[in-house]
């Protein structure tokens, strides 16, 4: 009896996705390769964009990162081809592709290259908020989906049965949430409030987001404006592509709230651990989200959140924080004020319990091996 001969025990694996900007999507890729067993796999990333900022932190894990160069908001033929060329010339594996558009560019140039497996990937939750193009593109994967991938990524439940909805094939979605790291950020407190030149009882909530519509940035500030009333030592911290003063709609949005004076806009940050330590408290004011990292990011750094009912949000803050309804900043607002008013100490022990369920259930490690896992699993089918 001849057995059955033992599957592959290393792979490259080619990441395409849209653009290397600060993002959920993006930042999670650059996870995923830093936490890579070397050993298994070889990761190689393709920004269809010209590189941008996360470049560096790929390319510290030594993984290959290269970019196609495409004009934003341009797709025609020649990019596919070029992209099957570059598949061809790097030989993968594997094609992950992440996003819609990385789904379809990615898909149909790996189907041209002949059987390499491809995995699409889900990262979107709601589409009440999203763009007609935003809403094309979806159905347009939904129909590539039945043909080209092996299996389709969601980071969250709530993504994979709204994708469902639209025709998407329930026997190849599989969740894979968004993994953290468990970091002790102790040695960075009273660094953003020095930057700041806050008051020290200052009591700091933050958000952390690109301005676009799906975070509903006037949600978080008609919210913000009923709490400064009531806790006149609350001050609020924002940070994302977008947030920053020359964003004159934010702007003025801040004003007409009476918010100038304790509303600090710090723009986009590579790095945002520096400002969650010295947080009382996250808030993610979103209309839609898939996972939302940030609340990860902010309760692995035992930050207690409150956030709005849309994705998996309630199922990641589970019983330490508070779910209010999205589209509501009376509710935002009453939640932000319970948080606020309970005692630093009883504060401080819901952020232990934050970074508590971020170890048991979401940990970086454990993350990337569910994914190395159906890697594998998917080549070895073949």
């Amino acid at each position: 009896m001849t057995s059955k001969p033992e599957g592959r025990q290393r792979l490259v694996c080619m990441h395409i996705i849209g653009s290397l900007e600060i993002g959920g999507a993006e930042t999670m890729l650059c996870k995923l390769v830093e936490a890579a067993d070397r050993q298994r796999i070889e990761h190689i990333v393709v920004s269809l964009l010209p590189l941008d900022v996360l470049q560096h932190r790929l390319a510290a894990t030594g993984a290959e990162v290269l970019s196609l160069n495409m004009p934003r908001n341009r797709l025609i033929l020649s990019d596919i081809c070029r992209l099957a060329k570059l598949i061809k010339k790097r030989k993968p594996d594997l094609v992950h592709t992440w996003m819609y558009i990385s789904d379809v560019i990615g898909g149909l140039a790996a189907r041209l290259t002949g059987k390499i497996p491809v995995i699409f990937s889900i990262r979107h939750g709601r589409f009440i908020v999203a763009s007609t193009r935003t809403i094309l593109l979806a159905r347009v994967v939904a129909l590539l989906a039945h043909l080209i991938p092996a299996r389709i990524i969601t980071c969250s439940s709530a993504a994979g049965d709204i994708h469902r909805q639209i025709g998407y094939p329930s026997k190849l979605i599989r969740v894979i949430p968004n993994g953290f790291v468990i970091n002790d950020h102790t040695s960075l407190q009273g660094k953003l409030r020095s930057h700041l030149g806050v008051n020290p009882a200052a009591m700091l909530v933050g958000i952390i987001g690109r301005y676009a519509p799906g975070k509903d940035y006037q949600n978080f500030i008609t919210a913000a404006a009923i709490v400064k009333k009531q806790i006149p030592a609350a001050e609020f911290i924002m940070c994302g592509k977008g947030v920053e003063k020359s964003n004159a709609a934010l702007f003025a949005a801040i004003g007409a709230a009476g918010l100038c004076d304790c509303v600090h806009l710090l723009g986009r940050q590579m790095n945002t651990a520096w400002i969650l330590a010295d947080l009382s408290l996250l808030v993610s004011s979103s209309a839609s989200e898939a996972f939302a990292n940030v609340i990860g990011e902010a309760m692995a750094s035992g930050i207690p959140c409150v956030t709005t009912d849309v994705g998996d949000s309630a199922h990641i803050v589970g019983n330490t924080g508070i779910i209010v309804p999205p589209h509501d900043p009376e509710a935002l607002a009453q939640g932000m004020l319970q948080m606020l008013r309970k005692p630093s100490a009883e504060l401080k022990q819901m952020g232990m319990l934050a970074r508590e369920r971020m170890m048991q259930m979401f940990s970086l490690p454990a993350v990337a091996r569910r994914y190395e896992n159906i890697y594998f699993e998917v080549v070895n089918d073949r």
